[in-house]
């Protein structure tokens, strides 16, 4: 596999959206450095948040759902995660930013 360098200048704040999870893996691995803050909207069971906290200067995992929610702070209790509805409760989503 090819290594991809950081592409993307480090000026707050950015979305990134990508169609799949490889790719979106791959830029959890380039393209985030220890001056970035990523809050990971549908984190799942935390995979991909714990690349993103190994990277980032700091990460959060949102989930809507609580029983994947305490998977994931299980299977990584070194990362944080959030049971959140971002549609029903905005105002806990711009507080997490």
């Amino acid at each position: 596999e090819a290594r991809l360098a950081r592409v993307l200048a480090p000026t707050p704040p950015r979305v990134l959206v990508v169609a799949d999870t490889a790719d979106y893996r791959r830029l959890a691995r380039t393209q985030v450095g220890r001056h970035d803050a990523v809050l990971e909207i549908g984190s799942s069971l935390g995979e991909c948040t714990k690349v993103l906290h190994s990277h980032a200067g700091y990460a959060i995992g949102v989930e809507v759902q609580g029983e994947l929610v305490e998977q994931s702070r299980v299977r990584h209790p070194q990362c944080r995660f959030e049971w959140l509805d971002c549609c029903a409760e905005p105002s806990r989503l711009e507080a997490l930013c």
